[in-house]
């Protein structure tokens, strides 16, 4: 006894040891503390740096950045500001001579917790990407809007809804002449649909003539906000498939189609997704037919009463002629694009015109449609008045779908705008001619860009067919290669889709005016010098994504030559453009040129010089201001380097000065790295119309086309603007300062006029102004910014106040969009009087404002006690985000209001249009007045609502508010540590607890992520709810408790991870007296869950039915004992996908939890396609008991390193065995499948080596089946393991092959020839552990032809592997490559390969120590041809500790696409090539410490090396 005391005696002296020296250690060594958390926390802003560089680059890209990484951002700036804090008190750690030692104590104990709070975020601050692109809104509305749906339509509509909606017909069909309105009933079904909420999702895709599945992918995929990482057709329509997979319903509409195409390779899931329907378009019945169309609905032509209600909305008045009126309307054949287009042509003119328009359709009368049709639209252009506009119109139509800016080009070449004197009236002109065709309804309204001319197919193809009977022009409008060169004499050659493999001479041909070229698909091809010769009369030339070493030499023989466009072109020697000298417009867009050529200093009649975007480093003094008439200047998004004007040095580059001796410039777009080269005199900006000018290094190009002024201006130090400059601020549009000083008072220093044009207004980095808008000295109201409709506020560390002073009401009249960042002398941001005002505003975004107190402060509107009397009320407001706002007290308050803790919002502020609320680090106890908030407008159109980081909120809501949210779809709620609860019950009036069980109506999601105290999830008020997301909740123990398990049975999507005290997801608790419940749930997704041991904790039977299960994905739950009780396991009819990935602790699918069940359980799974299995340690069987597992629709079978887990049986095998007395042994384990049964059906397989063995010993290698898309070979371990190359043959659609963790030496070969010759193509090839390999292919043999048209490879871990393939073969089909851990690897490819990677989009190099080059210049290879990586926009280099460049060969290095450069790790790469390197898309590398760029890739990999 007396040792079990003085034992406990001792552990208590041992911890109160320990504890009291820990305390000391504290005192003793807080500066130690304080230091090394202070090295830490540098590191850790090293980290928030480039993370923050990275958001930035997002951003600007249009992306929105992930919740968890502002977090993270916001998290670090608190860290930083504590730690601050505390070497700021180490100061006062001494009082005189004597030692502060509790103070001491402090810091050295916070100190020491601060360093592991540090390491907590930097483990945080690991993420593999920052950002996300926003899904697309599709806007139907804006294509239907103000267009009446007729009776006969209306029929039709509703037949289809009723098909679509209520049958389980996947494929519907519409089919009808072209013009009958086809594409408008489209777009009114996909907004009903919409409105309606018949469908999760509604997408619209216009097919087109010539289908192009990329583009059709693409459009799918921006309006379900799906970004695709792949690069293949095939799999991106994997990609896409299973993104379709997640919408319960998803309505597709795929209009226009001309051609039956497989809609499974374009990604749309029609066979294995109940919920998809798919609305087609066609003017062919048999189009649809062959598409599978299960009904078709024939859309006829208008009645006569309808034709004439349409016609009168767009022909006006016609009382006056009204018979004939009605006989021309009769003539359109009820085809609405026919009576649109003709009631406007003939709209105001006289009765003449009206009688030509009715002779000319009478004479068609008796002839087909097509011919009316046709005979209405020439009408149509006969109409069109001016000769001038007549050839816009036919420009418009052979061109397709041209540029606004390449009409101006092309149309001042031929001479189509008459009488005008200038570019800037060129472009009036042009916009006018725009707009009269669309007034006559042969342009349509501008879709998703207004820089684009948009016309139907029917209309182009009339304007087509006129340009060639009337003007001689050629064309083709179809993706085709051209076979023969055209040798009639035409006036114009337009080819803008063609691959050509060699260009002929061209004929003589004196006729031809403009020709336009566009060579994207075969950036090899080059021009004959002689090409030109015989077409001397050229006026417009466009060669678009040429590869040239030097123009041509007959290009200096066209001297009538106006405009010349070299887009998107490799450019080398310039020296036939001296000849040129009648050229007017020079354009060189996104061209790879580093220096300007002298010669274009001799085109001294150039109107237009076009840089924008291209490579361009160099200009050479005296070259600009020798166009002595250029009027329009567009240098914007390039490296130039402009020299300062009193430059000591000789310069090398242009002055901004010699733009001044451009005395006819009015047009300029321009980015000027540094203020301090501006000249003095710039009093050429006075006489600008049209300008983007940028001044300072932190400034991205926008990548949209914006047709506002833009003046963007950062100036450091004592540099003012000058007079010219200023000039440009009275007539800015779109405004954003940078570090400008002098302006205490406000922007209005700038200019005394008040920014009168100005729309958006960015003013950021400033630590001097305290007012935007300072009025006080003004004796009048006065107009403050009223055409403003952006006001963003960025770091101003002084600001008070926005407006001071007296203003009017037409002040910020306009303004739609406030957004306020880290200005933290800002108390509130509007006042009471100021809201009035705001009737557009839209969204308010406040963030990071340290003493912000409230948002809108009351002024004169409270009585003698403090109490605010007036309402305010947002009209417009749809979106509130508040965030990192520690002093915030109220939203609407007064100056004297006291600090008790009161409401956020309280019941004077109405938000009547309110949808989307964010508050995150607000220390406000409470949101809502509670006993309010049922009779307020607050809150009754919120749809979202966002709650983080707001420490103090014990819940969220009370029982009897609940009902008030009646909009609200989206709740998330995330690092709210002090809530323990969401819903909390309240005490009723009466004293007791209110019960109420109102539920959300309409909320469908809820978010739930780092709520550490967080013990209930699921709340009675849910019951609408849909989809559930739970993430790092430690203290949950269980999802659903059995109390609640009736109340869950509208939920489609459970994700639960990352909970460490999780145990099971679904409590059951059996009662006699209930009924069984059907549940939704359709998706179960476990990630992360280490103490997992149940989902279910018992038999489901009696309790809930599971049977709409369609995936279950588990990953990371190495305690879970098993998938499903029995009970649940053998009613699963809809069950689609099982995915299980670590899960070590798992012996068995299913559990026998209810006991031994006599004979064999059946385990039936008519719609499981997916079965994916990955590391399982201990499981060896499916079933403990005897089984059949039946699962008819098996596609893809993935099973991974599950070494005791026997897949395949076949018919010969016996099992189960018997014992010795004949009973039944079900202790050993049963194999999953009969292999006859499941591998024909097979689309993807994996087969180890004793798979393969089987199927050739068994002799069922014949089973091995023409559907078969995916094949992994994996743990081939035998030292003389051979590739099994039979099995190719056998799958003659196989299109990726994936070889894991294997012995082979060789994989491929040249392949058979004759008789054996394979068919086998693959598109995906995968290495992965394959050791022994060392290439591809050896030296001096072909490819093997299944690597033929390869368009992706991955290859990892294999170190043998020296060089990919032999110099003399090609990739040219390659689009991404991936290779990581090859150790042995010397070199990727020969310059003479990588001369064929034209369409390579991406391309990841990981982790190869021997790499010392990806483009190896070969001995026997020393052409100069230029290099041109055509379609590259991703390359990442990454720890290659023995890379020394990218490339070796001295010849020019073309990225006309590269946008995205990752170099890390790679100590010894000082330059990026040996060669130059045109980037005209690139402005930034992501290295080791950040981002950086300078000047060109060569200069910037050089600074970012290690010295």
């Amino acid at each position: 006894m007396l040792e079990f005391i003085a034992e406990i005696v001792s552990k208590i002296f041992e911890y109160t040891l320990a504890f009291i020296w820990r305390q000391l250690c504290y005192v003793l060594f807080y500066k130690n503390n304080l230091n090394n958390l202070k090295d830490q926390v540098e590191n850790l802003e090293g980290q928030r740096d480039r993370i923050k560089c990275q958001v930035d680059v997002e951003k600007r890209s249009g992306k929105n950045i992930f919740p968890d990484v502002q977090v993270w951002l916001e998290d670090v700036e608190k860290m930083t500001g504590e730690t601050e804090q505390l070497q700021h008190n180490a100061d006062h750690a001494s009082v005189g001579c004597c030692p502060n030692l509790l103070l001491r104590h402090q810091l050295g104990r916070k100190a020491k917790l601060g360093e592991k709070d540090v390491r907590d975020l930097k483990m945080k601050g690991e993420f593999t990407s920052v950002a996300y692109v926003p899904p697309i809104e599709p806007d139907f509305t804006a294509y239907t809007r103000g267009i009446e749906i007729f009776e006969s339509r209306m029929s039709v509509m509703n037949e289809i809804m009723q098909i679509i909606t209520a049958t389980n017909m996947s494929m519907v069909g519409v089919y009808g002449l072209g013009g009958v309105g086809k594409t408008t009933l489209m777009y009114q079904v996909a907004e009903k649909a919409k409105l309606d909420k018949l469908f999760d999702a509604v997408v619209r895709v216009l097919v087109t003539q010539t289908p192009d599945f990329r583009s059709i992918q693409g459009e799918i995929a921006d309006q379900l906000g799906l970004k695709f990482e792949e690069e293949s057709l095939f799999c991106r329509a994997s990609r896409l498939r299973e993104r379709i997979r997640k919408e319960k319903t998803i309505l597709i509409i795929l209009d226009n189609i001309w051609e039956r195409f497989d809609t499974n390779e374009v990604g749309i899931p029609l066979d294995d997704h109940k919920g998809c329907k798919v609305l087609m378009t066609s003017r062919n019945q048999e189009v649809l037919n062959e598409m599978g169309s299960q009904k078709d609905f024939r859309l006829e032509p208008l009645n006569a009463s309808e034709t004439w209600r349409l016609f009168q909305v767009k022909a006006g008045d016609v009382k006056d002629r009204q018979d004939i009126a009605t006989q021309v309307a009769n003539s359109c054949a009820g085809l609405p694009v026919l009576i649109l287009t003709v009631s406007g042509a003939l709209r105001g003119k006289g009765i003449h015109a009206w009688k030509d328009a009715s002779n000319r359709l009478k004479a068609v009368n008796n002839k087909n449609l097509e011919e009316i049709y046709n005979s209405a639209l020439e009408l149509s252009y006969n109409g069109l008045e001016g000769k001038d506009v007549k050839e816009l119109f036919l420009l418009c139509g052979v061109l397709g779908r041209p540029l606004i800016s390449d009409l101006l080009k092309y149309g001042m070449g031929l001479g189509i705008f008459k009488d005008v004197n200038t570019v800037e009236d060129a472009r009036y002109r042009l916009h006018f001619m725009i707009d009269n065709l669309k007034a006559s309804c042969l342009l349509l309204e501008s879709g998703k860009s207004t820089a684009v001319v948009e016309m139907h197919d029917n209309v182009r193809k009339m304007a087509v067919s006129i340009a060639f009977r009337d003007e001689l022009v050629f064309t083709i409008q179809s993706v085709a290669e051209l076979v023969e060169w055209p040798t009639e004499r035409y006036t114009q050659i337009i080819l803008p889709w063609c691959r050509f493999h060699k260009l002929p001479k061209m004929s003589n041909n004196p006729e031809l005016k403009l020709l336009y070229l566009n060579n994207a698909n075969n950036h090899s091809l080059e021009i004959p010098n002689s090409f030109f010769e015989g077409v001397s009369n050229l006026k417009v030339l466009d060669l678009t994504c040429m590869n040239m070493a030097s123009l041509p030499i007959s290009l200096s023989s066209l001297t009538k030559l106006k405009t010349l466009c070299l887009d998107r072109c490799a450019l080398g020697g310039m020296a036939a453009l001296a000849s040129l000298k009648n050229i007017e417009i020079l354009s060189l867009l996104k061209s790879s040129i580093t220096k300007l050529p002298p010669e274009i200093g001799q085109l001294t009649r150039l109107r237009m010089l076009d840089l924008n975007s291209s490579g361009i480093e160099l200009i050479p003094p005296n070259i600009i201001s020798s166009l002595i008439n250029l009027e329009e200047f567009y240098a914007g998004d390039t490296s130039i380097k402009w020299e300062a004007e009193n430059a000591t040095k000789q310069n090398k580059n242009a002055t901004v000065a010699e733009l001044s001796q451009l005395p006819y410039l009015t047009a300029l777009s321009i980015q000027i790295q540094d203020a301090s080269i501006l000249p003095q005199d710039d009093s050429f900006f006075e006489q600008l119309k049209k300008y983007k000018i940028f001044i300072g290094d932190v400034w991205t190009w926008p990548k949209m086309h914006e047709e506002s002024n833009i003046l963007k201006i950062k100036l450091s130090g004592n540099i003012h603007l000058a007079k010219g400059m200023r000039k440009l601020l009275k007539e800015v549009e779109d405004l954003h300062l940078d570090e400008i000083t002098g302006i205490s008072n406000g922007p209005y220093e700038l200019n005394f006029e008040g920014f009168l044009r100005l729309k958006c207004f960015c003013i950021q980095n400033n630590d001097e102004i305290r007012h935007i808008v300072n009025l006080k000295d003004f004796t009048q109201p006065h107009d403050a910014f009223p055409n403003l409709e952006v006001l963003a506020l960025h770091n101003l560390s002084k600001l008070e106040r926005i407006c001071q002073g007296p203003f009017t009401d037409t002040s910020f009249r306009t303004l739609k969009v406030i957004k306020v960042f880290k200005c933290d002398q800002l108390k509130n941001l509007l006042s009471s009087s100021m809201v009035g005002g705001l009737s557009q505003l839209l969204e308010i975004k406040v963030s990071k404002c340290t003493f912000m107190k409230e948002i809108v402060v009351a002024e004169n509107l409270i009585t003698s006690d403090n109490q605010i009397t007036t309402m305010i009320n947002f009209h417009q407001l749809h979106s509130l985000i508040l965030q990192g706002l520690p002093a915030l007290v109220e939203f609407y308050s007064n100056k004297l209001s006291s600090l008790e803790s009161k409401p956020l919002f309280s019941s004077k502020v109405a938000f009547l249009k309110l949808e989307t609320l964010k508050l995150s680090s607000i220390d406000a106890k409470k949101i809502w007045d509670d006993s309010q908030l049922l009779t307020t407008s607050c809150v009754q159109n919120l749809t979202s609502l966002t709650v983080e980081n707001c420490g103090n909120i014990k819940y969220l809501f009370f029982t009897s508010m609940v009902g008030s949210f009646s909009k609200l779809k989206l709740l998330k709620i995330s690092n709210c540590h002090v809530m323990e609860e969401i819903v909390a019950a309240e005490e009723g009036r009466n004293g007791g607890v209110n019960l109420a069980e109102d539920q959300f109506p309409k909320l469908e999601k809820v978010i739930i992520n780092d709520m550490k105290n967080l013990k209930k999830i699921w709340h009675q008020q849910f019951g609408s709810l849909r989809t559930m997301e739970v993430k790092n909740c430690g203290k949950l123990e269980r999802i659903f408790p059995s109390h609640m398990q009736r109340n869950f049975s509208s939920l489609e999507t459970v994700s639960v991870t990352d909970c460490g005290s999780l145990k099971e997801i679904f409590e059951l608790n059996a009662d006699e007296n209930e009924s069984e419940v059907n549940t939704q749930l359709r998706i179960l997704t476990l990630l992360e869950l280490p103490n997992l041991k149940q989902i279910w904790n018992g038999d489901a039977k009696g309790i809930l039915r599971f049977h709409n299960l369609e995936a279950v994905r588990i990953e990371e739950c190495p305690k879970l004992e098993y998938l499903f009780p029995l009970s649940i396991a053998m009613n699963l009819p809809q069950l689609e996908e099982i995915l299980i990935k670590q899960a070590e602790a798992m012996k068995e699918f299913v559990a026998k939890t209810e006991g031994y069940i006599e004979g064999t359980a059946k385990f039936v799974f008519n719609r499981l396609t997916t079965l994916i299995i990955w590391n399982f340690i201990e499981a060896d069987r499916f079933y403990a008991g005897n089984f059949s597992l039946q699962c008819p629709s098996l596609t893809l079978l993935n099973v991974f390193n599950c070494r005791r887990l026997e897949l395949f049986k076949t018919r010969s095998m016996s099992y189960p065995e018997r014992d010795h007395d004949g009973n039944l042994n079900v202790s050993i384990p049963q194999p999953l499948f009969i292999a006859e049964e499941v591998i024909p059906k097979l689309e993807q397989l994996n087969l180890t080596d004793k798979d393969v063995r089987m199927i050739q010993q068994e002799e069922i290698s014949g089973d091995l089946n023409s559907k078969m898309t995916h094949l992994r070979l994996q743990f081939f371990e035998d030292e003389d393991a051979t590739f099994p190359y039979w099995i190719l043959r056998k799958l003659p659609k196989l299109q990726s092959l994936c070889i894991e963790y294997c012995s082979f030496k060789e994989i491929l070969h040249e392949g058979e020839k004759g008789q054996n010759k394979i068919t086998t193509r693959l598109n995906w090839f995968q290495l992965v552990g394959v050791h022994k390999i060392q290439h591809l292919c050896k030296e001096g043999s072909q490819l093997d032809p299944v690597l033929e048209f390869v368009e992706n490879i991955y290859l990892a871990g294999c170190s043998g592997l020296i060089y990919l393939v032999p110099s003399n073969l090609t990739f040219s089909h390659l689009t991404y490559l991936r290779v990581g851990h090859c150790n042995g690897l010397l070199y990727l490819f020969s310059s003479s390969t990588a001369r064929s990677l034209v369409k390579l989009r991406q391309v990841d190099i990981l982790e190869c120590k021997s790499l010392e080059e990806i483009v190896k210049e070969k001995g026997d290879d020393e052409t100069e041809q230029n290099i041109a990586f055509n379609n590259l926009i991703f390359l990442e280099l990454k720890c290659l500790p023995s890379l020394n460049w990218f490339s070796s060969s001295k010849c020019l290095h073309w990225f006309p696409m590269l946008e995205v450069v990752v170099v890390k790790q790679c100590p010894r790469m000082k330059t990026f090539s040996v060669g130059h390197t045109s980037t005209p898309e690139l402005r930034n590398v992501q290295a080791d410490e950040g981002w950086c760029w300078e000047d060109n890739l060569n200069a910037t990999i050089k600074k970012i090396s290690p010295t």
